[in-house]
């Protein structure tokens, strides 16, 4: 469970923090979660986000940095995350307006991974099947509530990000 979503109001030339904004409560102790951390699309041009407290964070695929983001996935434990998201910091390119900040967080599961600019988990199932069958046994399943479908890459950023995970 994730408390007190943020909108935020960034004026231009800012670094604001806002600590205890978000707070992750309900996970047993131990357990691996998904975190995504993502501004909004109409959040103002060349405001981003920087995660400053990264100790026991293990950064999403693709992530190079914690800082100037506009999205982010990584995995940790509950008590690493809290004190990730109380030491965010929001800063504003030169255009003011209202940032919204969103944080969503899940349980982990081995061999199923997210990708933040799709939106989409990714699980790959291998065995000798047709493609009928394959397509047909991926709608009749579902993840964490969302209707399962056969993968259709859009982008060089998902194809990279499925050669990097998915292994067969």
């Amino acid at each position: 469970v994730v408390t007190k979503a943020a909108a935020r109001v960034v004026p231009s030339s800012s670094n604001n923090a806002i600590s205890d904004d978000f707070n992750v409560t309900g996970y047993a102790a131990g357990t691996t979660l998904l975190v995504n951390i993502a501004l909004s699309t109409s959040s103002p041009s060349g405001t981003t986000f920087s995660v400053n407290s990264t100790g026991g964070l293990t950064a999403g695929h693709g992530v190079n940095s914690w800082t100037g983001l506009r999205d982010i996935s990584f995995m940790a434990t509950q008590d690493a995350v809290n004190p990730a998201l109380d030491a965010l910091t929001v800063s504003a390119g030169s255009t003011q307006g209202t940032a919204l900040l969103s944080v969503s967080v899940t349980t982990s599961d081995a061999n199923v991974y997210y990708f933040s600019q799709t939106d989409n988990f990714y699980r790959a199932v291998s065995g000798a099947i047709t493609y009928a069958n394959a397509k047909a046994a991926a709608i009749a399943t579902t993840y964490k509530g969302r209707p399962g479908y056969m993968v259709t890459i859009t982008s060089p950023e998902e194809q990279n990000f499925i050669d990097s995970n998915i292994n067969l």
